[in-house]
């Protein structure tokens, strides 16, 4: 009641959405201060007074619809630059009226959808905008800047950081077999604004010494976490091979005395069964599999680089739109990645482990908790998600992801 004492007057619903919006901004801010991140509304709206039952309770279906308005000021653009990049977030998003000072991930945007728009301007605004840009100025009004300065950076870096300010404890998630981290851009909606969040990337996409074990992976991204929080408690997340990194990452930070208050994995386990099969050799319909799409029609032996580029990009919105380079660093990563996970073996985590598991579309055994009995010494919490392997960063899972994460986030730090 403090915080909410603290707030400016509610303007009458009547009011024009700039002064509606400029108040639910504020208590935004507020909710994002006082509260835990799994009780941050996902919808604000204005009303004259709560409508109730005869028991005197709140009656939700008396509640009116919420108006559907992009969120933020609702500034309207200052320049050409503002009004082209208001025009081809509107695009992408499907959401007409954007704001100056609208989020495009807090929009929904997804890392598929960021790919596309950075295609769009480049092919009207030109110059070389990246999704690390994009990151780092999610706003029509940052981005613009962005543009102005020549922003950018490197979207293949070994540290990709997704939301790089706030005054919360970072989330670090360690890529999957194929090494890109904006998968987990997805996440952004369902943590709290202030949350910062941080993708370790393969350094072989952008050209670095590819690593010779999952153990090397984890010691380089041990010293990269560090470098960005010097001290605990950490928290960590990995899908799939990253699942199995990030074990590894924790384990090192808990042996040199940190404190690691989340350690979470997605659809990630123990290797067991020795080398990949040979059925296989280089991967590549294992990764077009995991992208959702299916080898052409016909193929029965391995795929060449030039099939599966030309498959990828007919299944992955984001594959699309990038070049034939750092699809191919992808493909090399995602079977070496292959190997180093089967030749890999947990040391044991201190702590305890939340487990999220793909239910459906596999044929293989579904990991669960057992797999990880004896490399935990602490609670393992499984939750089990509606959805196939490659399917865990999609907007469907991780809206069941996102808000159990930020429930363990918020009881954390």
């Amino acid at each position: 009641t403090d915080g909410l004492a603290a707030l400016p007057t509610p303007p009458a619903t009547a009011a024009p959405w700039s002064a509606v919006e400029l108040f639910l901004a504020d208590v935004r801010r507020w909710a994002a201060r006082s509260l835990p991140e799994a009780m941050l509304p996902a919808q604000f709206a204005v009303v004259d007074s709560l409508p109730l039952t005869l028991n005197g309770k709140l009656d939700r279906a008396a509640l009116p619809p919420p108006r559907t308005r992009p969120t933020g000021d609702r500034t309207a653009p200052r320049d050409l630059v503002e009004a082209v990049l208001c025009g081809l977030f509107a695009e992408v998003l499907g959401a007409p009226g954007i704001g100056v000072h609208d989020d495009f991930f807090a929009l929904g945007g997804s890392s598929f959808g960021a790919i596309r728009l950075l295609s769009r301007v480049r092919a009207v605004l030109g110059g070389g905008p990246t999704l690390r840009s994009l990151f780092a100025a999610p706003t029509v009004a940052a981005f613009a800047r962005a543009l102005a300065e020549g922003a950018g950076g490197d979207p293949l870096t070994s540290l990709l950081p997704l939301r790089p300010g706030g005054t919360r404890p970072p989330l670090f998630c360690v890529h999957p077999a194929a090494g890109a981290g904006w998968v987990y851009a997805g996440l952004l909606p369902h943590l709290a604004p202030d949350r910062p969040l941080h993708a370790l990337q393969d350094p072989a996409l952008g050209g670095g010494r590819p690593a010779a074990s999952v153990e090397e992976l984890a010691e380089r991204y041990v010293r990269q976490i560090r470098a960005v929080q010097p001290d605990g408690p950490y928290h960590l997340a990995g899908w799939s091979f990253g699942g199995l990194v990030a074990q590894a990452v924790g384990t090192r930070l808990r042996a040199a005395g940190e404190a690691v208050d989340l350690l979470a994995l997605l659809d990630a386990h123990p290797l067991t069964g020795g080398a990949p099969g040979s059925e296989d050799p280089d991967g590549l319909r294992a990764l077009l599999e995991s992208l959702g799409g299916h080898p052409p029609a016909g193929r029965s032996e391995a795929l060449d680089l030039p099939a599966f580029r030309a498959a990828a990009r007919g299944v992955d919105a984001a594959l699309a739109e990038l070049d034939d380079a750092p699809i191919t660093a992808m493909a090399e990563a995602f079977r070496r990645n292959v190997r180093l996970a089967h030749a890999f073996r947990p040391a044991v985590f201190d702590g305890d482990l939340l487990l999220f598991t793909a239910a459906r579309g596999s044929s293989r055994r579904q990991p669960g908790a057992e797999d990880w009995t004896g490399y935990v010494t602490g609670r393992i919490d499984q939750v089990a998600v509606a959805c196939a392997h490659g399917e865990m960063a999609g907007p469907g899972p991780m809206a069941v992801i996102g808000p159990r994460l930020a429930h363990a986030l918020s009881g954390t730090g």
